[in-house]
Formats: C-alpha cells, sequence, structure tokens
C-alpha cells in the first residue's frame, strides 16, 4: 500500500521488498528505489527539495506485541503460525524484559541501538531472571528485531554481532540417586498415597511419558489386555486456567508405548471411564505441573528418596531402563526422542562404564 502526500508525491514497497519514492515532475514520473520505507523517504524529500516527515515509528514494545499477532496466524512472509504455547512463552519473556528494562519497551524502534538491546538484556541478567530465560527471551527480541528489517521498518539489525547469551543446560546426572530400590519404594508409597494423582506419578516414573503427554492420555487411547497406550496428544497450560491439547513437538512423538506391570498397577487405581482424559483431580480438573508437584514432594519425603520434579521421573525411567541394559535405540522410540543421538547426549553417562564392559566381555568369551 502506498503512502501519497498532496502533490508531493508517494512511497510504497515492491513485490520484491524494494522501496519506491515517485513524484510527477513537469508531466514526468520520477522513481527512486531504496531498501528501507525511511530512506525511501529521504529519496522523496530530495526529489521534492522539502522536509517531509516519514511516519512515527513504533516503539520496541508495539512492534513487538504487533509482530507477536501477526506470528500468531502466520501473517509474517515466510512464517508458519506458531503454536498456543509458543505465542504464551513468547509473550511471557517480553513482559519479563519490559519489566527489567521500561527505557527499552519505550524505545523508538528506528533508532534502537545494539548499546541500548544490550543493556536491556543485562538489566534482566542483574535482576536474577536466570540465565536460560534470558537466552530465550534474547532469541525472541532477535527473531522480532529480524523481521523488523525484513519490513522495512529499520534498515540494520540491531543485534548484528551481539553475544549471544549462553546458558549450560542442567545435567540429569542428579537422578542416578535413585537406586532400583528407592524406585521401589516410591512406587510403593505411591499405592499407599491417597490422592487421586498419585497413579499418575508411577505411571510417569514407570512409562517415561513427558508430563504432558501424561495428562493427555485419554481412555480411548488405552489398551489394557494388550498391555499399551498410543501418545497422540500433549495437553499444556497456557495459563493457569486453560489448558490446550496439541500434537507431539516431533513425528517420533506420536508413538505406541508398551506398559509394565506396575504400569497397569497404576491404571487399574485409576477411576475407569469409556472415554476422556485418564488423570484427572479429585474435582475432575486437568491436574496442572505444580499441583503435581507438590504432591510428587510428599510422595518422595514420605518414601525416603531424592527429590524431583514430575519431569525427574521422565529421566530416571531412562536411566534405570538404560543401567538394566535397555538398548539405546529402543529407548530412544520409547521416549520420543527424533533421532538416537538425542538419548545418548542426555544419558550416555548412564551407559555402563569400563569396569563393566570388560565384565561383559569375560561372560562372553566364558572367562
Amino acid at each position: 500500500m502506498s503512502r501519497r502526500l498532496p502533490a508531493t508525491g508517494s512511497v510504497y514497497r515492491r513485490k520484491d521488498g524494494r522501496w519506491v519514492a515517485a513524484i510527477v515532475i513537469d508531466g514526468k514520473r520520477v522513481s527512486r528505489y531504496a531498501a528501507t520505507e525511511v530512506d525511501a523517504y529521504s529519496a522523496l524529500t530530495a526529489l521534492v527539495g522539502a522536509s517531509l516527515t516519514p511516519p512515527r515509528s513504533p516503539s520496541l514494545r508495539a512492534w513487538a506485541e504487533d509482530w507477536l499477532t501477526r506470528r500468531a496466524i502466520g501473517a509474517i512472509e515466510g512464517g508458519q503460525p506458531l503454536k498456543a504455547t509458543t505465542v504464551y512463552s513468547y509473550r511471557r519473556w517480553l513482559d519479563l524484559l519490559w519489566k527489567c528494562a521500561p527505557e527499552l519497551a519505550a524505545t523508538p524502534l528506528r533508532g534502537l541501538t545494539q548499546a541500548e538491546v544490550k543493556a536491556g538484556l543485562n538489566g534482566c541478567l542483574l535482576a536474577n531472571r536466570g540465565r536460560r530465560v534470558m537466552a530465550s527471551t534474547a532469541t525472541v527480541v532477535y527473531r522480532l528485531l529480524t523481521d523488523a528489517v525484513t519490513a522495512g521498518l529499520i534498515a540494520a539489525h540491531p543485534m548484528a554481532g551481539l553475544p549471544k547469551i549462553t546458558w549450560e543446560p542442567g545435567t540429569t546426572k542428579g537422578y542416578q540417586r535413585w537406586t532400583p530400590e528407592d524406585a521401589l519404594s516410591f512406587l510403593a508409597e505411591c499405592r499407599r498415597g491417597r490422592s487421586q494423582l498419585a497413579p499418575l506419578m508411577a505411571f510417569l516414573l514407570t512409562t517415561g511419558l513427558r508430563f504432558g503427554e501424561a495428562i493427555g492420555l485419554y481412555w480411548e487411547d488405552v489398551d489394557l489386555p494388550g498391555r499399551r497406550i498410543w501418545v497422540v496428544r500433549n495437553r499444556v497450560w497456557i495459563r493457569y486456567n486453560v489448558a490446550l491439547d496439541e500434537r507431539p513437538k516431533t513425528g517420533a512423538g506420536l508413538r505406541e508405548v508398551s506398559l509394565p506391570a506396575q504400569a497397569l498397577e497404576a491404571l487399574a487405581r485409576v477411576p475407569q471411564a469409556a472415554v476422556g482424559p485418564v488423570f484427572l483431580t479429585p474435582k475432575g480438573l486437568t491436574p496442572s505441573r505444580e499441583y503435581s508437584a507438590r504432591l510428587l514432594d510428599g510422595l518422595c519425603r514420605r518414601a525416603g528418596v531424592p527429590r524431583v520434579t514430575p519431569h525427574g521421573l521422565r529421566h530416571l525411567h531412562a536411566w534405570l531402563t538404560l543401567k538394566a541394559g535397555g538398548d539405546a535405540h529402543a529407548v530412544q522410540r520409547r521416549l520420543g526422542h527424533a533421532d538416537v543421538g538425542i538419548t545418548m547426549r542426555v544419558y550416555l553417562w548412564a551407559m555402563l562404564d569400563d569396569a563393566q564392559v570388560a565384565k561383559k566381555l569375560d561372560t562372553l568369551f566364558g572367562e
């Protein structure tokens, strides 16, 4: 769409992305091409010999809101619609940035400098927001500024050349403190537990499902005689009172999982139904991660085992399975990892150590 100024010409964007300043002088059309809208207005100003004011630049926060709205529906060129959970995460990270750096939020997009962006991100780090959160926030800001450059709102990327914020993933080695005896003690406590969600905790440990996959499990996905389930959805919370069902994030997440006896026992202690979610709170609601974590803390304490999170039960399942001699490829398929490399990188430390390998070879060669 062109912006036409009376008797002074117009500025518009071509399909190839270039901006054009055009004016008729003495009956002849004169055009100038530019990389950005701002440059096009400058060219038009030079053509008419008068100062024209380009449209007012939105603030960084205003552009971020507009960008997120467009990204959510896939309205930005070359972009796919974002999942509801992704939009929620992006907005949460950006709101955190605006809270820590209100000056950055109010800065006009046109004229935004690298120093201003760096100061805003560093301010959040100094506020102890965590390097992982800030790394994610910086990635979102980089993407929205990249699209601002593509849209011609700014001439250059303010974050170009800015060192990337990094963080070291937390190791899962702490979960090796759970021995097989610890796991049995925990499962026994789950059987004694009065909470309707105690079977959910036993189910997470014995299947390795992600928390969202477990609370998204429906009775229609359960084959008790065949001792198997089908993982076809991931239920996620995007606000404290809103849960959505989504497809697993990768094709490998759509899978069939065989059930050991302990998992079947956990399902047997859940109120049965023909259809609907398997695991619900006593009020018939989808359990939140926070609610389940509090319950899990109590179960761990009473069982006398180290505290873990609901997702930690997935790590424990993988570790105990590999420690028992499970095949890495089989564990990969069971966990729904996209490739075995992910499984190996995360749980390589759980494989046999060199002394155990030597003992296996002694057995193989009859020593």
